[in-house]
């Protein structure tokens, strides 16, 4: 269900089924401004956000060693937040995987890690990895 919406379209009860479709009258002059019952363009829900071929570097757990910053080669005692927290999340409290590149979506919603569909086989895929150090000095 994309594109126009009427007002309860998240219900099933009225959707606009051609996509080119636009409301040829939006309102009445006064009150100057869109009434909600109007049909138009827009989300409707959340978006569902699957994450493919991410390669995984840490998977820390709450009371054990891995929920820190150390590494073999680097024994500083310090947190895997950053000074200062993460920007609208905050301080890690709980479990966290630490992965390669980025991860799309906003702060605190769930996104869905799945493993491939296919073998890797490459040598970037399949090399071993060793962290030697974990920056946690600002996120900024």
């Amino acid at each position: 269900m994309k594109g126009l919406k009427q007002k309860k379209a998240h219900l099933n009860e009225i959707q606009i089924i051609v996509v080119s479709a636009r409301v040829a009258c939006i309102g009445a002059w006064h009150p100057a401004r869109v009434s909600y019952t109007v049909a138009r363009a827009g989300q409707n829900g959340y978006h569902h956000r699957t994450e493919m071929n991410k390669k995984i570097y840490r998977l820390g757990k709450v009371g054990e060693e891995t929920h820190t910053a150390m590494t073999k080669f680097d024994r500083t005692e310090k947190e895997i937040t950053p000074m200062g927290g993460f920007p609208h999340y905050g301080v890690v409290k709980g479990d966290y995987l630490l992965i390669k590149g980025c991860c799309v979506g906003p702060k605190k919603r769930v996104v869905t890690l799945r493993q491939t569909l296919l073998k890797q086989t490459s040598s970037v895929a399949l090399e071993e990895i060793k962290l030697k150090f974990i920056d946690t000095s600002s996120n900024g």
